[in-house]
């Protein structure tokens, strides 16, 4: 918590942080193409129009599955994805492709990335669920999915610029 805290006001600054550029490039030039391809895929799965789709589709999988309080859980979780539609949390400018950074226009670009909210609320609280739901074993698996799930994800938010 208290890290989230301090890089979120270390990125209220007026530009990027030291050594920010230099990194967004090399992750931009150096991402592995099997990235780029399910950046691709998580990009058309997590835009404003797709990601209620896909998250009613989780909410009813968890429903089936785990019953109606995780489903509340998910739910609530779900709700506070919306918020990043409302503002952003920190008003910041985006990378552009040629790795400078624009100016910052409401609701896009921001921080954190709707993409990356999305992917840690929703897919972190399958993943708490997961423990206290199923074996140890498919939790594990589970867990491991969305792991990697939110970790590419938040990669390819800075891959992609």
């Amino acid at each position: 918590m208290a890290s989230s805290t301090a890089l979120t006001l270390a990125v209220r600054s007026d530009g990027p942080l030291p050594g920010e550029v230099a990194a967004a490039r090399w992750m931009n030039q150096n991402t592995p193409a099997a990235v780029d391809r399910f950046a691709d895929l998580i990009d058309l799965a997590l835009t404003d129009m797709a990601a209620p789709v896909v998250f009613v589709a989780i909410a009813l999988l968890v429903w089936w599955r785990w019953g109606r309080y995780s489903a509340v859980m998910l739910g609530f979780a779900g709700a506070f994805t919306g918020l990043t539609r409302l503002g952003d949390l920190v008003e910041r400018p985006r990378p552009t492709p040629a790795v400078e950074w624009s100016g910052y226009s409401f609701g896009n670009g921001g921080y954190p990335s709707g993409h990356v909210v999305f992917s840690v609320l929703v897919l972190g609280t399958v993943a708490l669920l997961a423990r206290r739901q199923t074996t140890s074993r498919i939790a594990r698996w589970i867990v491991g999915a969305m792991s990697i799930l939110i970790a590419v994800t938040s990669w390819t938010r800075v891959s992609r610029l």
